[in-house]
């Protein structure tokens, strides 16, 4: 039973670390855009006030839900600070912004430890510097001059918060319990101008997701009442629907959740033992809040009657005052009044989530119900990648036998049909597993807004961060891979790019400096832009550097500028005067090369001087299944990604020419393109030798074009890419391979390598 216990606690605090991450990713970009409000406008933007104050309520409630105390304690302080920016409409300041982006920080960091060890200690020390340092900023803002300054000795960790703020004075508690309602009134109608359809639907879904939770820990416990651990899973579900419903001002749910939770409360502390009456009654609650939740999707409201009722006869078992209903003091003669209205209660639920309709009405209702709850599902990301390897094998085993040899000239015609039909399939079950895995930049995009705002800063310069195209999609990889680079891009444009305020003034520029991060779709790849409008890079002080490591002969006056360009990314290059913690050491633009080229990716390099640098990271959309072209050279095959072939042709020897340094060239339509003999690269005996005899495919990678020669084209078909084997090194013009119908294996040529060593190919 311990181990069942553990590994439900196990579920639970993993799906506080996922959630935790989401919400953390939701309040930085969140705390900038605060920031960048109140600077522009001189005050705080309520609205976005409300949501950081709402997404550190939710992380304190749910870090609560799973016994975190120090996060709690933490996230407690955050809250009351927010709670006094937005009742007293102070300004922010940097210092408050640098004190909530560290805690923000130090959550984030904890939370894969939290996860390994389903705890939050040994972080007291830590958490005892931020909580002090909150509460005396809560202090300063709230105007209690005279309190005494907290030091980190004055904190326990292990204690957890009272619910209210730090800062108020008691006569200002005097004032709130005299207006209770009316500050939970203007408080809840706050909550309501932000909140969506969206989020409405969500609320729903977990709703019923908990519900379900707490129904099974409930009906365990009725079997095993000795086993007390099973209370309070269900206490714990109960507590979090409270906490829910109270966030979205659903004051019906939060009230029924309450009362039902104090009874838990005393049952999983043992001072209550479980009877039926009292299951029956929870169980009837759990109705109750699984129903309100459905009516709160489809927008109808809950029966405040209903409500009342309900409460009366849960706080009559706890022994609780009612909140709204009758005969708060029970005799001794309650429990079968007691059954009996949970009872009707329960069976009166679903009749209470119909509205007063026709049957068409009915039917309409249930629907948007079902969809309502049905939305959402969370699947583990290693399941998602075992889908997408079967569908792999799935496309190569399709292959295998519609191009099966056994088959080659019989005429099936049921065959062919059933093999369009699974062809056709095949591709949608790809392309939902692809689609799956699809979710935007926005997050990763948004965290780049911290990273601008601590190095601006840092480097004592006004730059401000423009975003667009957030919401292109991209594998959930390549997200992951992608992140690094980015880093150490904006870190380059902010340290080296971009000039000091008083030399952009010096040069007729804007005092402000911009850094653009922009996403979108571009014939098949995704397109990441960063592009500054600093002072550009300088040729001369990177062929001066690149003399000085030996990574270039002579004096490096013949190169073209995209040659020089491609030299900052080689391993140990800086331009930089002196090595800072910011930049300096030469290695980060090698790891943007190398992250990228593991994603199968280009870098491009477009900048001009005195106006800026553009840097272009060009990204496959997926890194499993690709459409490819089969061709034939000699008795080798190859493929070559369909994004990339533009035309094939044969030509005629009139059209064929060849420049003083011996490389062929063909003339297309006024175009001279260079020719690549593929069976000359990799020493292949080939079918055809003379350029008008094979047949010539016209690629393009970057907007620059060649023509391959092959001996014939043997058709297009979905590849799914597998990697080399790494004692195989780096194959030039090479990306990967594939396994083909019959169980060949072909080369994948990759067009961008290929081009790039066009003038190293002998003819």
């Amino acid at each position: 039973m311990s181990s069942i216990i553990n590994d439900e606690k196990k579920e639970f605090v993993s799906e506080f670390v996922n959630s935790s991450r989401e919400l953390l990713d939701d309040v930085e970009p969140q705390i900038m855009a605060l920031e960048k409000s109140s600077t522009a406008y001189g005050e705080v933007d309520p609205e976005i006030l409300n949501t950081i104050f709402r997404l550190f309520h939710t992380l304190k409630g749910t870090a609560s839900f799973v016994d975190l105390q120090t996060i709690t304690s933490v996230t407690h302080e955050a809250e009351t600070l927010l709670d006094i920016f937005r009742k007293e409409k102070i300004n922010l300041q940097t210092e408050h912004v640098d004190l909530l982006c560290r805690t923000n920080d130090f959550i984030r960091n904890i939370l894969d430890t939290v996860e390994k060890q389903l705890d939050d200690k040994g972080f007291e020390d830590v958490a005892s510097g931020i909580v002090v340092d909150l509460k005396n900023t809560i202090a300063a803002v709230s105007g209690e001059t005279g309190s005494e300054k907290l030091s980190p000795g004055n904190f326990s960790g292990n204690s957890v918060p009272e619910i209210m703020p730090a800062a108020a004075s008691s006569s200002d508690a005097q004032q709130d319990a005299a207006e209770p309602a009316t500050e939970e009134a203007e408080l809840e109608q706050e909550l309501k101008l932000v909140i969506t359809p969206e989020m409405q639907k969500r609320f729903t879904q977990e709703s019923h997701e908990l519900c379900e939770e707490a129904e099974l820990m409930l009906l365990a416990f009725e079997r095993v009442p000795d086993n007390l651990e099973l209370a309070a899973n269900a206490f714990r579900a109960l507590h979090s629907i409270k906490g829910n419903a109270g966030f979205f001002g659903f004051a019906e749910l939060e009230k029924v959740s309450h009362a039902a939770e104090t009874i838990l409360d005393s049952l999983r502390c043992g001072a209550k033992k479980p009877d039926k009456n009292i299951m029956s009654a929870i169980l009837s609650a759990i109705d109750f809040i699984r129903n309100g939740a459905k009516k709160v999707a489809d927008g109808l409201r809950i029966d405040a009657a209903e409500t009342a009722r309900l409460t009366d006869v849960l706080c009559s078992i706890s022994g609780e005052p009612a909140g709204g209903g009758q005969n708060q003091n029970r005799t001794e003669g309650r429990d079968s009044s007691i059954a009996e209205t949970a009872g009707e209660i329960s069976k009166q639920s679903d009749a209470q989530v119909k509205p007063p309709d026709t049957q068409s009405a009915d039917a309409s209702q249930k629907a948007a119900s079902s969809a309502a709850t049905q939305q959402y599902i969370r699947i583990d990301t290693e399941k998602l990648d075992m889908l997408l390897d079967l569908v792999g094998e799935m496309v190569i085993a399709e292959s295998m036998v519609a191009n099966s040899p056994d088959l080659r000239g019989l005429q099936l015609e049921k065959f062919d049909k059933a093999i369009h039909h699974l062809n056709k399939i095949t591709r949608d079950i790809q392309e939902t597993a692809l689609a799956m895995r699809m979710i935007p930049l926005s997050s990763t995009f948004h965290k780049m807004e911290r990273l601008v705002r601590d190095l601006s800063n840092k480097f004592n310069k006004k730059i401000k961060l423009e975003i667009a195209g957030e919401e292109t999609e991209v594998d959930k990889t390549i997200i992951e891979q992608i992140s690094d680079p980015l880093v150490h891009i904006i870190r380059n444009s902010m340290d080296h790019g971009l000039e000091s305020n008083e030399e952009r003034i010096a040069a007729g520029k804007p005092p402000v400096g911009t850094v653009r991060l922009e996403a979108k779709h571009s014939a098949g790849e995704v397109w990441i832009i960063i592009e500054d409008d600093g002072r550009g890079l300088n040729r001369e002080k990177i062929i001066k550097k690149a003399i000085e490591n030996s990574l270039i002969r002579g004096d490096g006056s013949d190169m073209k500028d995209e040659e020089v360009w491609k030299l900052i990314f080689e391993p140990g290059f800086s331009t930089a005067e002196k090595v800072s913690n910011i930049s300096g050491r030469g290695v980060g633009m090698d790891v943007v090369k190398r992250n990228i080229e593991k994603l199968r990716g280009r870098v491009d390099i477009r900048t001009q001087k005195n106006a800026g640098t553009m840097i272009i990271l060009r990204i496959p959309l997926t890194l499993a299944i690709i459409d490819g072209m089969e061709i034939q050279v000699g008795r080798a095959r190859y493929i070559i990604p369909i994004s990339s072939i533009r035309q094939s042709f044969k030509t005629a020897p009139d059209k064929i020419t060849h420049t003083p340094d011996g490389t062929e060239v063909v003339n297309v339509r006024g175009e001279l393109l260079p020719v690549i003999r593929l069976h000359k690269m990799y020493n292949i005996n080939s079918l055809y030798t003379r350029l008008e005899e094979g047949l010539l495919i016209i690629v393009e990678n970057n907007e620059k074009k060649c023509c391959l020669f092959v001996d014939e084209l043997i058709g297009q078909q979905q590849i799914v890419i597998k990697g080399l084997s790494n004692y195989l090194g780096h194959v030039r013009g090479v990306s990967g391979c594939a396994i083909m119908g019959d169980g060949e294996i072909s080369l994948i040529l990759d067009i961008g390598d290929l081009i790039n060593s066009v003038e190293m190919i002998a003819v």
